[in-house]
């Protein structure tokens, strides 16, 4: 195969990953903006929607001047969301082409195993997120593609050691500081790239004296570092400490463990951190022992089995037939510097998305230090252990794919609602993360931005902080579809009032169980009957069985006090079964018991294919103390007046409602 031939197979390789990176990005695209991507939208709201106001005030906040320069751009253009996708997905199929590039070129590794890993960064568990939140999408993909596009142009003096010309170190500090333009963090992955640079450098001319190639790893990291302090002082009203979330960062007492975790993460196959950031499948799962012992025991025989066999015929070698100690120095150095600026948020910010440069920088090292079967075996176990993740990991409940989700549903259902002038409240959702994701608690943004109207929704937390903003009717959650998007359900004023506390539930109903008198229900030893109600004192099966009909879209209401104890921790909860009694779904809003004798309501939504349902009169999982319940009864709302006149049009809301 000609020099050519190979030229065109690099090409098209290149042409094949930008594409495929473009049809994941299409295949979750939706058009609504949503939580971090808003922040940029309500800085340029507060300043006339103009291009420099919303560039200054991000600035001010963070000084990502790239960063800030394209998102600006967006607020300014009033671009739909698929500009930003563009960009996003752009972004990330020229990390994967580079980490391609780097493979076939600068590294001796073979187009097959140069084009596997470009795969595996496309379709790694660290990344997956981004794919959904542009926000982050952005900060991650442009700043690593710039990094590699530098690391590429130096490839010469980094990998092995040559004394790089004064055009190619202008090109690569370019690149440098356009990474950290856009993400800080690099300037710690480069300081640990530069440190070995300059020391394998010594290794070699310290006998001679000649100190020229120092030029450029000091240049390297000494630049971006002034340029991110520059920026800082400058431009933004935080401090350099000031991390995600606006948080101060800094070393303590954890930073090590944290960090060691994210390297078993990487290197091991585990998946420590929070549910919300890498996915339901972490330490605390029931499978979390066998499958992070298994990945760890194949990971980790498939890194060190190479260099003990004799004459290492697995190791990679370069063209002197040398091991490329360099590189792969290099290569951990980086690895390193990110994974331990990525650990001073602390164990609760732990996220997946932070590994995704090191994991671009771990594949590379997989094609720098391996050959032949050593290599393969790795990058095929780095594959499967990406693929078990994606495949079992409840990736859905991470919090910027889930928003993402709740995001588009939301956008979806409001489009499905006429409105006579009024807004919508959503009730009956999870806080802060509803009100993360409408870019406030008042809806303006989301709704200014996406539904070009303003205060058409906003979430209940605006309601109970003392908000005036009228609404004509409210949305709630009505479970979630297959792919885990949650799905809502319109509700009349009323209901929504009845679920905000500011209506009156009537006294009547229909009674399930009530005083003395429970019909039908069943009730465990823990339980013990009164002449004014049933104490609870536990965990406990006590269960009433009630066709679905006649709870759905109604209030589920439980009367209620605490006779031991000040806040009991009590479950308003619907087992849900199909008519053949097999187990749909559950329903469970825990509420803290406290106070006189007062209602705990809830809206109860069956989901489809029910049947029937199994109301539940327990504590929580793990609660102290016993309550008495009164009473349980159900409500119906659904015939109060609705003065706003809001109406579902004829097509029905996403889930039904």
């Amino acid at each position: 195969m000609d020099s050519e031939s190979l030229k065109r197979y690099s090409t098209s390789d290149g042409i094949i990953l930008l594409l495929l990176s473009l049809c994941v990005s299409t295949a979750v695209y939706h058009p609504y903006y949503f939580g971090d991507e808003l922040f940029s939208f309500a800085f340029g709201m507060s300043h006339g929607d103009g291009f420099w106001g919303t560039f200054s005030e991000l600035n001010a906040y963070k000084p990502r001047v790239l960063m800030n320069l394209i998102w600006a751009a967006i607020v300014a253009a009033e671009a739909p969301r698929w500009v930003a996708m563009i960009v996003n997905a752009s972004a990330m199929g020229g990390c994967a082409i580079l980490v391609y590039r780097i493979g076939t070129r600068n590294l001796n590794a073979t187009r097959a195993a140069s084009l596997c890993a470009a795969l595996v960064l496309l379709g790694s568990r660290f990344g997956v997120m981004l794919y959904f939140d542009y926000v982050s999408g952005t900060v991650e993909t442009i700043s690593l593609a710039a990094f590699l596009g530098g690391l590429a142009l130096s490839a010469s003096a980094v990998f092995d050691g040559k004394l790089l010309s004064g055009g190619r170190s202008i090109a690569t500090i370019g690149c440098f500081l356009l990474a950290v333009a856009v993400h800080e963090r690099f300037v710690a992955g480069l300081a640990g790239v530069m440190v070995v640079v300059s020391l394998f450098w010594l290794k070699r001319h310290w006998a001679a004296r000649d100190f020229r190639g120092l030029v450029f790893p000091v240049l390297g990291v000494i630049l971006p570092a002034l340029a991110v302090v520059l920026l800082v002082k400058t431009l933004s009203s935080n401090s350099l400490a000031m991390g995600t979330s606006g948080q101060t960062v800094q070393v303590s007492g954890d930073t090590l463990l944290i960090a060691v975790t994210y390297l078993r993460n990487l290197f091991l196959g585990s998946n420590f951190g929070p549910v919300w950031f890498v996915g339901s499948l972490n330490q605390s799962h029931a499978w979390a022992g066998w499958v992070f012992g298994t990945s760890a025991a194949l990971l980790a025989l498939a890194w060190i089995a190479p260099w003990l066999l004799r004459g290492k015929p697995s190791i990679a070698t370069d063209g002197e037939g040398l091991v490329r100690y360099q590189a792969i120095g290099v290569l951990l150095a980086f690895v390193g510097g990110m994974v331990v600026v990525a650990s001073l948020p602390g164990a609760d910010r732990q996220e997946a998305r932070w590994m995704f440069p090191a994991f671009a920088a771990l594949l590379l090292l997989v094609l720098a230090t391996y050959r032949s079967r050593a290599r393969f075996v790795l990058l095929l176990l780095l594959t499967m252990s990406q693929a078990f993740y994606l495949s079992y990991g409840s990736l859905e409940r991470i919090a910027s794919i889930n928003a993402s989700m709740t995001a588009k549903q939301l956008g979806r259902a409001m489009d499905a609602v006429d409105f006579p002038g009024d807004a919508g409240v959503m009730v009956a959702v999870a806080e802060p993360d509803t009100s993360w994701v409408l870019g406030g608690s008042d809806g303006r943004v989301f709704c200014r931005v996406n539904l070009s109207q303003r205060n058409c929704l906003f979430s209940a937390t605006a309601q109970l902080q003392g908000s005036t903003a009228e609404y004509g009717f409210g949305l709630t959650p009505q479970g979630a579809n297959r792919r885990g998007e949650a799905l809502y359900r319109y509700v009349p004023r009323a209901q929504a009032a009845a679920m905000l506390g500011s209506t009156t539930l009537p006294e009547g109903g229909d009674f399930l169980g009530r005083g003395a008198t429970w019909p039908d229900w069943t009730l465990a030893d823990a339980a013990s009957r009164t002449e004014r109600g049933v104490v609870v004192a536990s965990l406990a099966e006590n269960f009433y069985r009630l066709d679905a009909a006649r709870v759905d879209g109604k209030f589920l209401v439980y009367r209620a006090e605490p006779v031991e104890g000040d806040r009991v921790p009590m479950r308003i909860q619907v087992n849900w079964h199909n008519a053949e009694n097999g187990f749909l779904d559950a329903f469970i809003d825990v509420v803290d018991v406290s106070g006189p004798l007062k209602d705990y309501p809830a809206l109860i939504i069956a989901p489809e294919g029910a049947a029937y349902g199994l109301v539940y009169a327990t504590l929580h999982d793990g609660a102290a103390g016993k309550v008495r319940l009164e009473s349980v009864r159900v409500v119906d709302l659904a015939d109060a007046a609705d003065p706003s006149g809001a109406s579902p049009r004829s097509t029905p809301l996403p889930g039904g409602g």
